[in-house]
């Protein structure tokens, strides 16, 4: 028969076990939200531009933008840096490029 510090400590593993679920789970819907909210359409940008804009598609240009701002300014005085960074901003462009071709071939990046 259990004593009773067993059946505590029983009930105790069975409780962090429920609570571990319920985290996953809480944590799993959070992230599914924050991804739709993310690939969902920018009204400030889509009025800016005139057609719809994502979010995700605003944020990658906003990086490209400040990469290519980064490699103009280290230019002269650090060539790693604007070499890091114009590598970045082609990546980024490629990427870019990639998604707006939407099932193209992913060789040219």
């Amino acid at each position: 028969m259990l004593k009773n510090d067993e059946i505590m400590q029983t009930n105790a593993i069975g409780r962090s076990a429920v609570r571990a679920a319920d985290i996953r789970r809480l944590l799993t819907g959070k992230a599914q939200s924050i991804i739709m909210w993310y690939n969902g359409r920018s009204g400030f940008y889509s009025e800016l531009c005139g057609f719809d804009v994502t979010r995700k598609l605003a944020v990658r240009i906003n990086l490209l933008a400040v990469f290519m701002m980064v490699a103009a300014i280290v230019g002269l005085q650090q060539p790693v840096a604007a070499i890091t960074a114009a590598v970045c901003s082609a990546w980024m462009v490629c990427g870019l490029n990639r998604e707006e071709e939407k099932g193209g071939d992913d060789e040219n990046c």
